[in-house]
Order: C-alpha cells, then structure tokens, then sequence
C-alpha cells in the first residue's frame, strides 16, 4: 500500500516540476511570453501566416541559449558510395550552432534535425554521402560547432521546411525555408 502512495505521489510531483518549469502567459497587448523556472522570462517568436516564424537561409535564429544558422544548401547526385534512388537527389544542409549558455549540450543530427517536404512528409537521412563536418557530440559553453547533415530527396519536390529542436522534451524549435529554385 505505502508503495503505491509513493509512485503516485512521485508521479504528480513529476509532472507538477515539468508543467511548472515551462510555463506561458500571454501580456495585455497579446504577446506570448515563456516564463521560465529561474524567474526569469522571454518573448516567444512572432508568428507568420503558417501560425509559427519561418527562418531564411543565411539567417541567425536564437532558441533557448543557442544561435542556429542554415549557411547553404548544396544538390549531389551521390558517389560511388551513396547513390539516391533513380528520381531522388540529395540535398546537403550546411548549418552553424553556437552555444551561448553556461552549460555544454549534446548535439544529435540523427534526434534534432528533420526534413519535411511540401506536403509534410519527413524525409530520409542519409549517412554515406560526403559531407564536411558533422553536428553530433559535445557543445561546450561558448563553442561553435559547424557540418553538414544529408538528406535524400524526390527531385520533383520544390520546397521543404528544416526544422532543428534542441530540446526533446520542452517546446521549441527553429523552422527554416528551403527551395529549390
């Protein structure tokens, strides 16, 4: 019986800390603001049409204690190693993230990095294509880290949204506008 208290006990405190650490408000001129569990708070991103901010490429975009930048985008037919399928490409993404906390944190291009298409499906990594750098490991405080990540892509598809969420858990995440042109 005392161990059933104590998981559910356990289980509301959870779940109180997490909804207290992360919580919203929305200020008398109807801006939203991410109060968070130091006492401190910050403006959320304005929205676009799409209902969140679409980011540029070639643009520093901030979340959490982090600057991120998509500096390019390049196309590749593969290599004798990595080939994509007969009607895929590969787009390779050049991206730059800075660290601005206190705190290293752990980069994984494989949990914090998606590809949605025009239509909203997610598309393939691909390991094998030559890239330079890569955005996995240790981000120290203060440390930059630069690389590529790979994905294959149909070539009749025009525009797809990168979108790079640091934190797995809490919301947020940085969308940016890719094309084809």
């Amino acid at each position: 019986m005392k161990s059933k208290y104590f998981l559910v006990v356990l289980f509301f405190l959870f779940f109180s800390i997490l909804a207290y650490s992360q919580q919203t408000a929305i200020t008398q001129d109807g801006r939203n603001v991410l109060l968070k569990d130091d006492g401190t708070w910050e403006y959320i991103e304005s929205k676009s049409q799409k209902g969140y901010k679409i980011f540029e490429i070639g643009t520093i975009a901030k979340i959490s204690n982090l600057h991120f930048c998509v500096n390019s985008v390049r196309w590749s037919k593969g290599d004798e190693l990595s080939l994509p399928k007969s009607d895929h490409i590969f787009l390779i993404i050049d991206c730059t993230i800075n660290n601005l906390d206190d705190k290293s944190i752990m980069i994984s291009s494989m949990m914090m990095f998606k590809l949605n298409d025009e239509e909203g499906y997610s598309q393939d990594h691909n390991w094998f294509v030559d890239t330079k750098g890569q955005l996995d490991g240790e981000l120290s405080p203060g440390q930059k880290m630069r690389g590529e990540i790979a994905f294959e892509v149909e070539k009749n598809q025009t525009a797809w949204e990168f979108i790079f969420k640091p934190d797995l858990i809490n919301p947020g995440q940085i969308i940016y506008s890719i094309e084809n042109k």
